[in-house]
């Protein structure tokens, strides 16, 4: 268990560290900012793509080891389904908090700033300390 525990801890901080280098990349003029801000059409179509796949990808990662099929196999196969589900929860999570800091500095939009924001904060809800992923492998 502690094995995935660590694991997990690897991916998760992975994701962060990755928001945090791109952040430092372009905070330093490495790579140039704004480079998409005149694309109205774009910045409005990524924004209203990336508003509710954030909210929804948020409430999934919060939700999802109390769905049913989830919980059951997290009981039953312990580390295995935990290090499967684990992985899917942290990836919806990572994933957007990535590509909604890459958004905010090429378009200079403070709304993928703000989504990126409460997908960090969504993240301290997640950790995966060893006894949380006990708790998420145990009878209730």
């Amino acid at each position: 268990m502690k094995k995935v525990c660590t694991l997990l801890q690897i991916e998760l901080l992975t994701a962060v560290a990755m928001s945090l280098l791109m952040a430092v990349v372009f905070e330093t003029s490495l790579l140039p900012v704004g480079t998409m801000a005149g694309r109205q059409h774009a910045e409005m179509l990524l924004l209203f793509l990336m508003e509710p796949l954030t909210l929804a990808s948020i409430f999934g990662a919060l939700y999802m080891f109390r769905i049913g099929r989830v919980s059951t196999d997290l009981k039953s196969r312990k580390a295995d389904a935990l290090s499967l589900w684990g992985t899917i929860r942290i990836a919806l999570l990572g994933l957007p908090l990535m590509v909604n800091t890459l958004l905010y500095y090429l378009f200079l939009n403070t709304s993928f700033g703000y989504l990126a924001i409460m997908l960090a904060l969504a993240m301290c809800f997640v950790y995966p300390n060893l006894s949380r992923c006990i708790a998420d492998t145990e009878e209730k």
